[in-house]
């Protein structure tokens, strides 16, 4: 699947790349518990998107060990994904003007230039 693809998927939405100026913020606002935000921020590539309901459940545990670590985000070929704790969560909505119901957002990273 590519890039272009994930905007055909239902329940995901706002698709924003993230620049080094947010990257920094994030890594300012963010737990040290959530791991997985970290690890998302360590790609050369880091795109916000949101999402509700009706996209799928996590491939594997969200929480292990009282940590919030990466998951793999198989629409996308070596991306990893993970959830923003709640202020880093407001820091991006404000940010980016999102208008959310009862979305999520969630940043996906990778590395790979062909997506």
């Amino acid at each position: 699947m590519t890039l272009a693809n994930l905007t055909q998927i239902q329940g995901l939405a706002n698709f924003h790349f993230l620049e080094d100026k947010d990257r920094s913020k994030i890594k300012e606002l963010e737990e040290e518990k959530n791991t997985g935000v970290f690890d998302v921020l360590k790609k050369s590539h880091v795109l916000l998107l949101t999402h509700d309901s009706r996209f799928r459940s996590p491939p594997s545990p969200i929480v292990v060990d009282g940590e919030f670590p990466a998951v793999k985000f198989p629409e996308l070929e070596g991306a990893i994904s993970a959830s923003p704790g709640i202020k880093v969560h407001k820091y991006l909505v404000e940010k980016f003007n999102l208008v959310l119901t009862d979305e999520a957002t969630l940043l996906v990273g990778w590395n790979s230039v062909s997506i």
